[in-house]
């Protein structure tokens, strides 16, 4: 059903369905999930992946590579720099309490896919993107 009202472009009624199937602790498989959270990220759908987000274990995020989906997706709504203040004010709280769970969180976010394309896009977000980079590797010892 899902892949069908995403093939039909009917974008509002898959996000829907699959709530309602989150919200019953059900899952779409994950091809189908990866689709849908594809074309959400081509148009720029950034509340509606943030709403299916939030029912998502990190497990799961790891399956479908949802935090790279999500930098995608501020990437075509035009809000890249958005994207990088979020992270950055979100590691600046969890350095400030000495947060390690928080950090390697933090660290699983950092968009190591959608970096290339945030870049080529928005040369101008390098210094932003190369503040947080460093600030992540004092942070957790990550090197992107």
């Amino acid at each position: 059903l899902i892949e069908q009202l995403v093939r039909s472009d009917m974008m509002a009624e898959a996000v829907e369905v699959t709530q309602a199937m989150l919200m019953r602790n059900m899952h779409p498989m994950p091809k189908i999930f990866r689709f849908l959270l594809n074309k959400l990220a081509s148009n720029g759908s950034v509340e509606d992946i943030n709403a299916i987000g939030n029912f998502l274990t990190s497990k799961i995020k790891k399956d479908v590579s949802y935090d790279n989906r999500l930098c995608n997706a501020y990437l075509s709504a035009g809000r890249g720099a958005e994207f990088l203040s979020l992270l950055m004010h979100d590691l600046d709280i969890a350095m400030a309490l000495g947060n390690k769970e928080q950090l390697s969180v933090l660290q699983d976010r950092f968009p190591r896919g959608g970096a290339m394309g945030l870049l080529d896009n928005h040369p101008e977000l390098l210094d932003k993107f190369t503040s947080l980079a460093e600030r992540f590797a004092t942070a957790t010892g990550y090197i992107a």
